[in-house]
This record gives structure tokens, C-alpha cells and sequence, in this order.
């Protein structure tokens, strides 16, 4: 069983928000193989804490926590509460079915996981493992691979939040919670099943989430005060799903290519909102509803689609598409309205309604199957439409 002394640390960037440092901590090495419940007792008082294998620390007031795992069936769990403060706390697992879980109710708070899982179809430690469990039971690639899964959750509930998850292969997973005050949480997962979840309630947010390979979804809900959401996938099955309700709100969601989709939701205050994705099944959706929208949806080819719908304030909009069965569609209610679409080619089709203040508008399909609907109401306006190839016009200005 490895015991490594020197964990890596990570932490947050001092120039962005200074989080409270445990001064004096004691050192205690402790190597259990899978007895859960008697790492739990030895463990329950040390401030500072590494183990190998399954462990279990618990402890509070001055707070700190570090679990070291190398290989086989890794698990962790730290759990900090009863009038904490400075909270940290930190999980590194490297080899093989790792979990991670960590608690933190208030003060201080900082958490970090990394998980790698290098031993999925590999001849070596984790079968070796597997053998002296079942020696009678040949170990497979199936039975490596069902094996071989990160997954990681923290629960931060007050004060100085900040979280990192780092994961890289085999079944990620995450679910990120953090309650109130100066809310942040990076999350960079890199290959396999990925999946994501965070909701962030009050104050400082920011989530910045990025994930690559395969099946791909992220979910964030951020509730109020200074909300940012940037997400960032690559290929395979994407979703991703931004909500914020209120404050100073900002969404960006980039998808490599296959089979995206996203949807961006936010109600209230500075909204801006921008999903960029680049290629195969697309379809995106924002609908930002009151305070100072603006929203680009641009999307390259293939089964491509668009919508936005912004209801109120200093609104503006545009949706640029590629190529294929395009779509499009804009829809304003009030303050200084500005639209526009831009598709490329194939089947396209745009509608643009605006009803009230500053209108503009303005739709650009080249080829194949056009059709534009624009209707604007109530003085002023502004219109342009040019379409080559079906063609087909209906304009309703009033």
C-alpha cells in the first residue's frame, strides 16, 4: 500500500480572491487496506490527514484535510462541520475506481479533487487486485472498465466557497453544490462518460466548466448576485444547460462538434448570453427575460436550428448559421430591439418578430429554399431582407 506524503496542491489564484490558510497543522500517515470503519475512528480528530486506499476524515475548527490515494479502490470522504472555519480540503486518487465526496458547512471553504484513473484494460495493479479478492474468476477488460470510475461531490454551504474537480478518464461524473457568499467552482473532466452537475445560490458565482471527449452534458443553475457560466465541450454526444436567475448574468457555451445542443436561460439583470457550436446536430435555445439582453447564437453546419426570445430592455440579437436544414427565428417584446439572422444555404427558413421600441431587423439567406417572416410594430423601424435562391417574403411592419 503507497503512501504519498506530498500530495499535489492546487489553489485558487490569490489575485482573484484570498481564502484563509491554516497556519500549524499536524502530520499524521496512516495506512489502512479496506476497513472503512477503523480508518473512520483513527481518523476522526487529525487536522491534517494522508491516506492510501478507502479513508474517512472528519474533524473541525481549525480545518484541513488531505486524502492521498494510489491504486486499486480508492474512495474518500471528508466531512468538516460543527462551527468549522478555515476549511480546505483536498482529495488526489490516482489509480482506478476512485470516489470522492466532500462536505464543508461554513467559514472558509476551499475543496479540491483530482482523480486519474490510468489502470482501465491494463494488466497490473487493479488485477492483480481483482485476483486475490476471486482468484477463481478470471478478470476481463469488461469487468476493468465497469471498474474504472471517478466520481466526485462537493457540498460547500457558506462563506469563502471555492471547489476544483479535476478527473480525467473513464465514467466522470461531479456534482458540485455551494450555497452562499464568494462562490466559484472549476471543473475540467477529460475523457469518457464525463457528465456534470452545479448549482451555485448567492452571491460572487462563476462556474467554469470544461469537458472533452464522449458523452459529454453539463447542467448549471446559478441563482443570484454576480453570475458567470462558461462551459466548454468537444465531441461526442453533448447537452449543455445554463439557468441563471438574476444579477449580473453572463453565459457562454462552446461545443465542439456531434450531436450538441444547449440551452441558456437567464431572467433578469445584465444578461448576455453566447453558445458557439460547431458542427453536426446543433440546435441551441436562449431566452434571456428582462434587463440588459443581448444574445449570438452562431452555429456551423448541418441539422442546424436557432431560437432566441428576449423579453424586455436594451435587447439585441443574432443568429448565424451554416449550412443544411437551417432555421432561425427572433423573437423581441420591447426597448431597443435590434435583430439579425444570417444562414447559409440549404433549407433554410428565418422569422424575426419584434413588437415595440427600437426595432431593426435585418435577415441574409443565400441559397436554396429561403423563406423570411418579419413583423415589427409600433413605430420606428427598420427593415432588410435578402434572400438568393426559393425566395419567398412575408414582411408585417406597423
Amino acid at each position: 500500500m503507497k503512501i504519498n506524503s506530498q500530495p499535489m496542491k492546487i489553489q485558487k489564484d490569490s489575485s482573484q480572491k484570498s481564502k484563509p490558510k491554516n497556519a500549524l497543522r499536524q502530520v499524521a500517515a496512516v495506512a489502512l487496506s479496506f476497513n472503512v470503519v477503523l480508518s473512520q475512528i483513527l481518523c476522526l480528530t487529525l487536522p491534517f490527514i494522508s491516506l492510501s486506499t478507502n479513508a474517512i476524515a472528519q474533524q473541525v475548527l481549525e480545518n484541513g484535510a488531505i486524502i492521498v490515494q494510489d491504486g486499486a479502490e480508492n474512495f474518500g470522504i471528508v466531512t468538516q462541520e460543527n462551527g468549522s472555519t478555515g476549511n480546505q480540503a483536498e482529495i488526489n486518487s490516482i489509480g482506478s475506481f476512485n470516489e470522492a465526496n466532500i462536505t464543508q458547512n461554513g467559514d472558509g471553504n476551499q475543496a479540491f479533487v483530482n482523480q486519474i484513473n490510468n489502470l482501465v484494460g491494463a494488466e497490473g495493479e487493479l488485477e492483480n487486485f481483482l485476483n486475490v479478492l476471486d482468484p477463481a474468476r478470471p478478470v476481463t477488460e469488461e469487468m476493468l472498465a465497469g471498474l474504472a470510475a471517478n466520481t466526485a461531490t462537493i457540498t460547500q454551504a457558506g462563506d469563502g466557497n471555492f471547489a476544483q474537480v479535476d478527473q480525467s478518464g473513464a465514467l466522470n461524473g461531479t456534482n458540485l453544490n455551494q450555497d452562499g457568499i464568494s462562490n466559484d467552482a472549476i471543473i475540467t473532466q477529460a475523457g469518457d462518460d464525463l457528465n456534470i452537475d452545479v448549482q451555485q445560490s448567492g452571491n460572487d458565482n462563476l462556474a467554469d466548466i470544461s469537458q472533452e471527449g464522449e458523452t459529454n452534458f453539463v447542467d448549471v443553475d446559478q441563482a443570484g448576485n454576480n453570475n458567470v457560466a462558461l462551459i466548454n465541450q468537444a465531441d461526442f454526444l453533448n447537452h449543455a444547460n445554463v439557468t441563471q436567475t438574476g444579477n449580473a448574468n453572463t453565459a457562454s457555451i462552446n461545443q465542439g462538434s456531434s450531436l450538441n445542443n444547449a440551452d441558456i436561460l437567464q431572467v433578469g439583470n445584465e444578461n448576455n448570453a453566447t453558445v458557439d457550436q460547431f458542427g453536426v446536430d446543433l440546435l441551441a435555445d436562449i431566452t434571456q427575460t428582462g434587463d440588459a439582453n443581448t444574445a449570438m447564437i452562431d452555429q456551423l453546419g448541418t441539422f442546424n436550428e436557432a431560437v432566441v426570445i428576449q423579453t424586455g430592455s436594451t435587447n439585441a440579437a443574432t443568429i448565424t448559421q451554416d449550412g443544411l436544414m437551417n432555421n432561425g427565428m427572433i423573437e423581441q417584446t420591447g426597448i431597443d430591439n435590434i435583430a439579425s439572422i444570417i444562414q447559409d444555404g440549404v433549407n433554410n427558413l428565418a422569422t424575426i418578430l419584434q413588437l415595440g421600441d427600437g426595432h431593426n431587423a435585418s435577415v441574409t439567406q443565400t441559397g436554396n429554399d429561403n423563406t423570411a417572416n418579419i413583423i415589427q410594430q409600433g413605430s420606428p423601424k427598420t427593415i432588410s431582407v435578402t434572400q438568393t435562391g426559393g425566395q419567398t417574403f412575408s414582411i408585417h411592419q406597423q
